[in-house]
């Protein structure tokens, strides 16, 4: 009860409470990024807009989440506790969902974007078709709410491709 109500505590002030982190896997100390241009350093990650996810954490321009807490990680997947926040201050939590692939992609599902998707998904009226095929595309219909989830290429595999 006690670690729950500290991690909870951790969440709302955003402190980082690192004895209470379960054991990083070590895929996660390698270095990746949604775009392989984002691996060639700080310049080029601002100017691909692309997210890089690393030892400490995934991070943006103006954005970032950090590790919070570990579970799982021995087959390659791995759930995960971040903290995140943006350039205006605001911090929420979230839990991801890191699968290895085996050709070393990691791919990354938030729960809070799935959540927010769903939901719109749910609150978004179904196109009048009078049963006719539309040719809308979904996300024309719904809203993409994914930020953080996506398929992140390792770095080191993104500079001997090039």
């Amino acid at each position: 009860m006690l670690r729950k109500t500290a991690i909870v505590a951790m969440i709302l002030t955003g402190t980082a409470l690192p004895a209470l982190a379960g054991q990083m896997p070590d895929f996660l100390a390698k270095k990746y990024a949604t775009d392989a241009a984002a691996c060639k350093g700080q310049e080029a990650q601002e100017e691909s807009g692309a997210l890089v996810l690393d030892k400490t954490g995934i991070f943006g321009t103006e954005f970032g989440c950090s590790y919070r807490d570990f579970w799982g990680g021995k087959d390659g997947t791995v759930t995960v506790l971040v903290s995140c926040s943006d350039d205006s201050g605001v911090t929420r939590p979230d839990l991801l969902s890191v699968i290895r692939e085996q050709n070393g992609e990691l791919r990354v599902q938030s729960q809070n974007e799935f959540v927010m998707g769903e939901v719109a998904l749910s609150l978004t009226p179904v196109p009048e078709t009078d049963g006719q095929q539309t040719d809308e595309p979904a996300e024309d219909v719904v809203p993409n709410f994914e930020y953080v989830t996506g398929t992140y290429t390792p770095c080191d595999a993104a500079a001997k491709a090039q």
